[in-house]
């Protein structure tokens, strides 16, 4: 226990002081860069004022509704809810509203972690679908269709399907080409790192098109606060009532009102300003990507890349790989950050990531070629190193995720959980994609998989510090 006199100390908001003092150039989310995607009403000044809760000299609640039609409006939608907890919130109630206890769903095996976790809150029996990978690059594009097409006729009474589009490296499918699978089943989309693809002529890789619902987490890119998104529903296959109701059980009655205020306040700058912004700045971006992809030893990813000609890679989006100059993903993004003072948003073995909104100061963008020309040219005639090929094996759930996160556990070895069942859901973040779902036979393959991931200096959120992970102590494999 600290002593009473440290209790003046302030670890957590001197470490984002520290960080800070630093002067470090972001590409990373949240994308608003300092606020300059809220526009210019906005002033900082403003922040510890507009902090007010439920008061009954605010019209808090028309305010909301107002602020959320014109949400629904702009994003192409019949209703629109803001989110002040995460797009995690926004998945959560989807599954929930739209499903009963005991449903079976389908899983994009790509998805993020909080869908495996609303699994378990909503008792819904998931059936996980492939995805195809980029070669060489170790990255999923999107779930398969043909694997998604066998899906639907092997589980009939699957009631919906819950996928991500587009991925965390931008990659995009057509959302037709999911509602031509499915028919008439629910199609939920995390649309978290997308809601801008209209703006550059890609229509039709937008949510909207096809959806049920569809869940934007804003802040990852388009430039709200941090932990802020919206929940969009179109058609009548899904009541809005229910979704009304399941946020209700899942939200806090504490909502800030600065969150909700960075939505209205990043929805009317993108609207006056969005697309113009980004059509000006899509050669920019495409020019620094191939400049990047000419140096050598440096591989960028490009629509060429992708198995599948009918997807699309966001341009604002910078995935590169360093492998041909002997450099691994972590250690390009040690040296950006100590030597180049410049964050980049994701790194793993074979790559790293990076998010240029179209309202990043140019001379950042300049500062980013420079680093990697000098990068480049220190490392020509290096050692290059292969890309760490692997998928995210799909097992078969044989317990509901429901029952596993109930039942009792223990911890074991890696080599000791071959064959049993996961009792939570394993991921390397970020980007916080599970490599493992709870309720799944744990096989050999993804042992290595995740052996892999940790020799290359990954993170795995559901091991220990001494390498363990949770099975389940359930010996029914019927579920």
């Amino acid at each position: 226990m600290k002593k009473q006199a440290d209790q003046y100390l302030t670890p957590f908001f001197s470490e984002l002081l520290r960080y800070l003092e630093q002067g470090k150039t972001g590409f990373h989310t949240p994308g608003h860069r300092g606020g300059i995607s809220w526009g210019e009403r906005w002033q900082p000044t403003d922040l510890p004022k507009i902090d007010l809760t439920e008061i009954s000299g605010l019209d808090w609640e028309r305010a909301k509704n107002d602020a959320e039609g014109l949400a629904a409006e702009f994003y192409h939608a019949d209703r629109s809810f803001f989110l002040v907890q995460g797009a995690t919130q926004g998945l959560h109630a989807a599954m929930l509203g739209c499903f009963n206890p005991g449903d079976q769903v389908l899983i994009a095996r790509n998805c993020h972690s909080s869908v495996y976790h609303g699994l378990i809150l909503a008792d819904l029996f998931p059936v996980y679908i492939d995805v195809d990978y980029v070669p060489g690059w170790g990255l999923p594009e999107g779930v398969n269709l043909i694997a998604l097409q066998q899906a639907v006729k092997d589980y009939p009474d699957a009631k919906g399907i819950i996928l991500t589009n587009p991925t965390y490296q931008g990659i995009a499918t057509r959302v037709e080409d999911f509602r031509k699978i499915i028919g008439e089943r629910i199609l939920i989309i995390d649309e978290a790192h997308g809601g801008h693809f209209d703006w550059w002529g890609k229509p039709d890789y937008s949510a909207y098109k096809a959806a049920d619902l569809w869940i934007h987490g804003t802040h990852k890119f388009l430039g709200s606060l941090t932990q802020t998104g919206f929940l969009h529903l179109k058609g009548t296959r899904v009541d809005p009532e229910k979704i009304d109701r399941s946020l209700q059980w899942i939200s806090t009655t504490s909502p800030s009102f600065i969150l909700m205020a960075s939505l209205d306040l990043n929805r009317a700058f993108l609207a006056e300003k969005g697309q113009a912004l980004f059509n000006r700045s899509l050669n920019q971006v495409i020019e620094l990507k191939l400049a990047c992809a000419s140096m050598p030893g440096v591989r960028v990813l490009l629509d060429k890349d992708i198995v599948s000609r009918e997807r699309t890679v966001d341009p604002w989006r910078l995935s590169c790989s360093w492998l041909g100059t002997g450099l691994t993903g972590y250690e390009v993004d040690q040296v950006l950050r100590e030597q180049w003072d410049i964050q980049v948003e994701y790194a793993d073995y074979n790559q790293v990531t990076m998010l240029l909104p179209p309202w990043q100061p140019e001379n950042d963008l300049q500062q980013l070629v420079e680093a990697f020309q000098k990068m480049a040219e220190s490392n020509t005639g290096k050692h290059q190193r292969d890309p760490l090929e692997f998928r995210m094996p799909v097992g078969p759930v044989e317990v509901a995720p429901r029952k596993i996160a109930f039942a009792e556990t223990r911890l074991v070895t890696f080599e000791a959980a071959v064959g049993q069942i996961a009792a939570e859901a394993i991921a390397p973040y970020p980007p916080g994609i599970p490599l493992v779902g709870p309720g799944e036979r744990i096989t050999r393959e993804m042992i290595e998989v995740l052996r892999n991931i940790q020799r290359a200096g990954g993170v795995i959120r559901g091991m220990n510090v001494r390498g363990e992970i949770k099975i389940s102590c359930i010996e029914d494999n019927h579920g």
